[in-house]
């Protein structure tokens, strides 16, 4: 009986160690996934497509893709960061989405309304918590496509918008 409870104890110690240790491995990671718009035309309207691709544009996650345990989206901002036109020339409205990598079910990040371009060069225009492609990033293929579409009051176009997903990984070697 006491050799019953000797082993049954070191059973215990063992696995309790195996899990410690199996969480001690694990490797945190922040990196940004970043693209920046270029807008250009003679026409009000725009429409831009983007695939963001987790493995070509981030060595960390690059490195750790097989050993992903989780995946979180800490923040999205988004900055007019270059305009080349009127003092009064705006973004009337423009969408912000998200979708797999075939643009199916696309989810919106963030709508703009009234957004004077000159004003807002340098200046984070909305920045969101958490959420967004997540499971897009994590699973096969690691992608997603991000669409902005708009209008302005004026023309021509000339500005561009940059937006930012920063993301925190949690891998394991084990």
């Amino acid at each position: 009986m006491k050799n019953k409870i000797i082993l049954l104890s070191a059973g215990l110690i063992f696995m309790a160690t195996y899990f410690i240790s199996c969480k001690a491995l694990d490797v945190e990671k922040e990196f940004y996934l970043e693209h920046t718009f270029d807008i250009l035309g003679a026409d009000k309207n725009f429409n831009m497509d983007y695939l963001m691709d987790a493995t070509s544009e981030s060595n960390e996650f690059k490195d750790y893709v097989d050993l992903i345990k989780s995946i979180e989206v800490q923040d999205i901002s988004y900055e007019i960061t270059y305009h080349n036109g009127s003092e009064t020339q705006r973004i009337d409205l423009a969408t912000l989405t998200y979708a797999d990598a075939n643009g199916i079910e696309p989810e919106t990040i963030v709508t703009l309304t009234d957004l004077n371009l000159a004003s807002s060069v340098g200046k984070i225009v909305e920045q969101l918590d958490g959420q967004g492609p997540v499971e897009l990033i994590q699973n096969e293929p690691h992608a997603f496509l991000i669409n902005l579409t708009g209008s302005t009051n004026e023309t021509p176009l000339d500005f561009k918008m940059k937006v930012k997903f920063k993301v925190k990984m949690i891998a394991n070697p084990l």
